[in-house]
């Protein structure tokens, strides 16, 4: 859970987009590269607030992950290096939302982390988490309250 007052000014500017990346917090069971254990997650619940004009997806990252290409991809426990994104963008309506993202409905980010790995999700070594904001020309606020891996 992230406290109170976790806003945001997104401003995607012209390129490709924009992102924020959550690494785990430190009262979360971790491993000894710091990724999270979060063996069994099935879904990311997600709390927020945020202008219609904004549009986002969520993206994991397993331990071990590097640029697309990289020679080895060293996780630990059985995270390969992989990265999943969600289905998305979603939009903004204003108002306080809450979203269910079902891990099982993500798919391989195929700009980023191994694409030759087990193309599993492997919850026991979770590296990051990002919000990201594709496309140029967007801004807006976005007030994050929660996170939770159930």
């Amino acid at each position: 859970k992230l406290s109170d007052g976790n806003s945001f000014k997104i401003d995607t500017g012209h390129g490709w987009g924009a992102g924020i990346s959550f690494r785990p917090d430190r009262n979360l069971k971790l491993n000894e590269d710091s990724s999270a254990d979060l063996f069994g997650a099935k879904q990311i619940k997600i709390k927020f607030k945020c202008d219609k004009s904004v549009k986002f997806r969520i993206g994991l990252n397993e331990s071990g992950h590097a640029p697309a290409g990289a020679q080895v991809y060293q996780g630990v426990k059985n995270a390969d290096g992989e990265t999943y994104q969600s289905w998305g963008p979603i939009s903004g309506n204003g108002q306080e939302q809450e979203y269910i993202f079902r891990l099982s409905e993500f798919s391989l980010n195929k700009y980023y982390g191994n694409q030759r790995g087990n193309h599993v999700i492997n919850t026991d070594a979770i590296a990051e988490l990002q919000i990201s904001f594709p496309g140029s020309g967007m801004s807006g606020c976005f007030l994050l309250d929660s996170i939770h891996f159930e």
